[in-house]
């Protein structure tokens, strides 16, 4: 597969807590994401239950 596929653009963390949300299951990144920011996975699970999309940070490509 091209590498523009497989690379992430987003943080992997941050979209599992997303994708979790809005197919209404417990996330499995959402207590790691908290430890690296605060509250960013209650805010990216608020939007998705409020019908928003949230930005996602994109990954830092090296």
């Amino acid at each position: 597969a091209p590498t523009a596929l497989t690379n992430p653009k987003v943080d992997t963390c941050e979209l599992e807590v997303m994708l979790s949300a809005a197919a209404l299951t417990d996330s499995q990144c959402a207590v790691e994401l908290d430890k690296r920011e605060p509250g960013r996975a209650a805010f990216i699970q608020r939007q998705i239950r409020e019908g928003m999309r949230p930005l996602l940070r994109p990954v830092h490509q090296a």
